[in-house]
């Protein structure tokens, strides 16, 4: 007897409501609010934060198209997470904890240098480059 799962077997589906689909989104509105002071505009900032969003953009639109929308049998709107989009989201979220951890362990003056050679010119532009996306549950990552 087989008892091995195959990849796609190994993440569940979950059910799709409105709930499921607008709680991100109020998580990253809320998030935005209490991090995102404006957007920075001023030497390089505003370059560094479109970077960011490119990302976080190509993450959540990689995540999105390898998740799959059906109905069950009961005729409930499910949403199933493929192999690529935990891999994704795990890239991304991963991404961010890495930053975080060089810049509180001895990177802080490395991004300075960085900030001052590319006219980076406030540390807002930092806050506006980390995608909050990838840190958001993709549907049907469980």
């Amino acid at each position: 007897m087989n008892t091995r799962l195959s990849p796609n077997e190994c993440l569940r589906g979950r059910r799709l409501t409105a709930w499921s689909l607008m709680l991100p989104i109020a998580i990253a509105g809320y998030i935005a609010s209490v991090y995102l002071h404006g957007i920075p505009t001023t030497g390089n900032d505003l370059y560094l934060a479109l970077a960011g969003a490119a990302v976080g953009l190509v993450l959540g639109t990689g995540c999105g198209m390898a998740t799959s929308v059906f109905r069950d049998k009961r005729c409930l709107l499910m949403s199933k997470a493929g192999v690529l989009a935990a891999s994704l989201w795990v890239a991304g979220v991963g991404s961010r904890i890495a930053f975080s951890l060089y810049v509180q362990n001895g990177g802080a003056a490395e991004i300075g240098r960085f900030s001052v050679t590319h006219q980076i010119t406030t540390g807002q532009a930092w806050v506006a480059v980390r995608p909050q996306a990838p840190m958001l549950p993709c549907p049907g990552v469980s």
